[in-house]
């Protein structure tokens, strides 16, 4: 797949911002980014009423991490889908409003603050290829009046020797050590196969793929240039996947790999999972935690084959249900929960769709799979398959969903009826 990941990257200039446009459902607004992607997110803000979009890319070209800010998608009322692709502009393309360096490629990604309720400002973290972590702050300016929207953010702190921001806090926590280094020497360096904000805002989490763990105080990454860990975890000896915290505050983590799903206690004492399941030697494409405060063993995964795996961690390796979500054979890449209704799931596939699951349904029902949005049409007349959908960022609050296509495209689709805040399954 890695192989095949590095043709598409190599043929990207063959996609030009008019075939881009082509392949998206034309339900969805559409971007043409001009560089790989390797994570996007979306970053709520108290400074206006849609989040930003954060898009990071996975090569060293220049200045590769970007803000947008995104279009007021309307819905049409001839749209029985529920989502339009005009805004008050007449233009659906994505806004750029800042830039930031990054040492590397970006693996993973993800953003907090604004209406999480933080007391943390808001901000960016991102793992690298070779296993850093960076954390961006968004500082928004003020004009005269008081209103900030409608200036652009800074994301990261000013970098005067080349206009654009930096990271404030960017460094390789080395385990043995137990120090940080500037960044990763030697061969055999882990990637970061995952980066998760808490649902406070307060912590992070860096997963690599060679099974280290460090969980980080936000707070003290931006006060200090060598802060500790508040828990460096060995979660998976043969290889991690993915991680996700569970919606307890920060204290409960969930990592996947070749060893299984694991449940993490951060509060605990010792270095041993709470509860741990799933097969040994299948380690899940990708990973979304479901659990609630009064109940946090439950998760949903994702498999090689295109099929998305629902856990109770406490029934050990006994799936509760199974759905195939993407053609046979292409991975599942991405999978994000809906937090107002559990059996809601969202997930991206190397066959470019963007699907959403009703996990509800036990995997009988043909209703349960609905495509929100697809590649496809020109590019596959050229190379035979259509550009992978590499990545899913989802704000419920206002109903904004991104995907990041590694055709270095992305889509935007807003106000889809099944989406909504309080929407649930009929």
């Amino acid at each position: 797949r890695k192989g095949l990941q590095r043709f598409r990257r190599r043929t990207g200039s063959l996609f030009r911002e008019e075939r881009a446009k082509k392949l998206m459902n034309p339900s969805a607004a559409y971007a043409f980014v001009g560089r790989s992607v390797g994570a996007i997110s979306l970053l709520p803000t108290a400074a206006e009423e849609r989040p930003l979009v954060i898009v990071g890319a996975n090569e060293k070209l220049g200045d590769p991490r970007f803000a947008y800010r995104l279009p007021n998608l309307e819905v049409r009322a001839e749209d029985s889908t529920g989502f339009g692709n005009e805004t008050e502009e007449g233009s659906t393309e994505l806004a750029v409003v800042g830039y930031a360096s990054h040492e590397g490629g970006v693996t993973a990604m993800c953003a907090a603050g604004g209406r999480s309720g933080s007391p943390i400002p808001e901000w960016v973290a991102c793992g690298s290829d070779k296993g850093a972590l960076s954390l961006y702050p968004v500082t928004w300016p003020s004009d005269k009046g008081g209103n900030s929207g409608s200036l652009a953010p800074t994301l990261g702190r000013p970098d005067a020797s080349t206009g654009h921001g930096a990271p404030a806090f960017q460094g390789f926590f080395d385990e043995a050590t137990g120090a940080w280094a500037a960044k990763a020497e030697g061969k055999g360096v882990s990637p970061a196969c995952g980066v998760a904000a808490s649902g406070d805002g307060t912590r992070v989490a860096l997963l690599r793929e060679g099974g280290l763990l460090c969980v980080h105080a936000v707070a003290s990454l931006f006060a200090s240039q060598a802060p500790p860990p508040l828990k460096a975890l060995r979660v998976d000896a043969l290889g991690a996947t993915a991680l996700g915290w569970q919606s307890d505050g920060g204290q409960t983590l969930l990592t996947a790999g070749l060893e299984g799903l694991r449940l993490w206690d951060l509060s605990a004492p010792g270095t041993k999972a709470v509860l741990e399941t799933g097969s040994r030697g299948a380690a899940p494409t990708a990973l979304a935690a479901m659990g609630t405060r009064g109940d946090p063993w439950r998760c949903v995964t994702g498999t090689e084959d295109g099929g998305v795996v629902l856990w109770d961690l406490r029934k050990g390796t006994h799936a509760l249900a199974r759905l195939q979500a993407h053609s046979p054979g292409c991975a599942v890449r991405s999978l994000v929960s809906h937090p107002d209704d559990p059996s809601v799931v969202l997930c991206a596939g190397d066959d470019g769709n963007v699907v959403l699951l009703d996990l509800s349904s036990g995997g009988s029902d043909e209703k349960a799979r609905t495509v929100l949005a697809q590649s496809g049409g020109a590019i596959e007349s050229d190379l035979g398959f259509p550009p992978a959908c590499v990545d899913l960022a989802f704000d419920a609050e206002t109903n904004y969903l991104v995907g990041a296509f590694d055709n270095e495209a992305a889509a935007t689709l807003h106000r889809h009826p099944r989406l909504g805040r309080g929407a649930r399954f009929a």
